[in-house]
């Protein structure tokens, strides 16, 4: 009868610590979106909790009760650190990926201004090459006809 008693304690820890401890590789690569909280392992933690009543209470040793007890509060607080280390570490890739939406926000931001300026200057430029077209027509009419020698054409690139 005392080995069938030594034996629950264990058969009962490992049964109960097989179904809940979860490692740190268990938890899931692909991060959820900002906004969502993570909960699970909060109701998790508690549903432990009940079960380790359940438990204790069926152990008739004080012994044994007190050293399963001291074993589980030390798992818990185990658990909990690890929970809280991905809870951080989520929160700061969060953070990360709100810092990169933002600078990705701001470089489209700082694209736009440049693609209006690139146009701005386009124009002027084709405004001065209009400019400098009138100027040589009236000059070829002023000297009857004839071309200056060293007259340049600039040419722009197509726009896009």
């Amino acid at each position: 009868m005392k080995r069938l008693g030594a034996l629950i304690l264990p058969v009962a820890m490992i049964g109960l610590f097989a179904t809940t401890a979860k490692s740190a590789d268990d938890y899931p690569y692909a991060y959820p979106q900002p906004g969502y909280y993570y909960y699970s392992d909060i109701d998790l933690i508690a549903r432990e909790a009940d079960a380790i009543g359940e438990v204790l209470n069926k152990i008739s040793s004080p012994e044994r009760r007190s050293l399963l007890a001291e074993q589980w509060i030390q798992f818990s607080r185990q658990r909990i650190a690890k929970t809280d280390a991905f809870r951080e570490e989520w929160l700061n890739l969060q953070k990360q990926q709100t810092v990169n939406q933002q600078d990705a926000q701001q470089t489209r931001v700082e694209m736009l201004k440049m693609e209006g300026e690139i146009e701005k200057l386009r124009a002027e430029n084709l405004k001065l090459q209009n400019e400098n077209l009138q100027l040589q027509l009236q000059l070829k009419q002023q000297t009857g006809g004839q071309t200056p020698t060293q007259t340049t054409r600039v040419q722009t690139p197509p726009a896009k």
